[in-house]
């Protein structure tokens, strides 16, 4: 039996969520590295990042939670 496309919707959203998650992890790890580093410019992009990721994940996933 072939998968409903609301299957296939919810497959996707859970990889997005996955890749998301990821991608705010490697972010906030690398701002915190970097500022530690005192290499202050790439430290505060990676900041920035994971805040706009932070708020793209919320919107994205607010029905979910």
């Amino acid at each position: 039996m072939k998968p409903s496309t609301k299957e296939k919707q919810n497959g996707l959203f859970s990889i997005g969520k996955f890749g998301i998650r990821g991608l705010r992890i490697a972010a906030s790890t690398i701002a915190i590295v970097e500022i530690l580093k005192h290499d202050y410019s790439v430290g505060v992009s990676a900041g920035v990042s994971w805040l706009l990721l932070t708020i793209a994940f919320k919107r994205i996933y607010k029905d979910e939670e």
